[in-house]
């Protein structure tokens, strides 16, 4: 549990150094993100930079699918590509895993920004980060 912690508190201070070049950039998606995982409770970090085909980093505390695949480390995180639509935001995440489990067919995302919120297609709500 102590790693786990290390690891989200580094996450965490990267996170803010990206920040500040990230938020000043001209999309509403740009900047650090945290919400609290709708399935169990794990909080996720979503870092955006700028632009109109931003570079997106997803990280999830705790990722069930990692335990159950035998993963020794549950911390998951995925790199993908965003595409600025109307509407929203579709990101394309490429790579993901944690530990020796490790997820390469890639999987689609959408989020949707409200009111300096976004709202992701799982039902999480997001939050601007601190």
């Amino acid at each position: 549990m102590r790693r786990l912690a290390s690891a989200v508190a580094v996450a965490g201070l990267l996170a803010l150094m990206l920040a500040p070049a990230a938020t000043a950039a001209s999309n509403p998606f740009a900047g650090v993100w945290t919400s609290t995982d709708l399935f169990d409770g794990s909080t996720q970090m979503l870092v955006v930079s700028g632009g109109s085909a931003p570079a997106v980093t997803y990280q999830d505390s705790y990722a069930q699918t990692c335990a159950n695949n035998g993963s020794g480390s549950t911390h998951w995180v995925a790199n993908g590509r965003g595409e600025i639509q109307e509407y929203g935001m579709l990101v394309d995440f490429r790579f993901g895993g944690c530990g020796s489990y490790r997820w390469v067919d890639g999987y689609p995302a959408w989020l949707y920004f409200d009111s300096g919120t976004l709202m992701d297609n799982f039902g999480n709500v997001w939050h601007r980060f601190p």
